[in-house]
């Protein structure tokens, strides 16, 4: 499945991959993610219990997307593993 516009994706509270991409013009396009989403009702949140989704992490500490940040493509989780055996 390719990515979606945002505006596409299901606001039931069903979890889905967001991505943010954004072409400023200059250099390499702009990309977070993947990450898991869902909405809450009123706004895109990670959908592993509410967290905060982690922008990069240094030895100087943990820097994260702020509510700026919104996702602007998604497409549906793939279906789990099955174990064969």
């Amino acid at each position: 499945m390719n990515w979606q516009k945002i505006e596409t994706a299901p606001k039931d509270g069903t979890e889905i991959i967001g991505a943010f991409y954004r072409d400023y013009g200059f250099g390499k396009p702009t990309t977070y993610g993947p990450w898991t989403i869902r909405w809450n009702g009123k706004e895109w949140i990670s959908s592993w219990d509410g967290w905060q989704v982690i922008s990069s992490q240094t030895d100087f500490g943990t820097d994260y997307h702020g509510p700026d940040i919104e996702p602007t493509h998604w497409m549906p989780l793939p279906p789990p593993p099955i174990d064969e055996d």
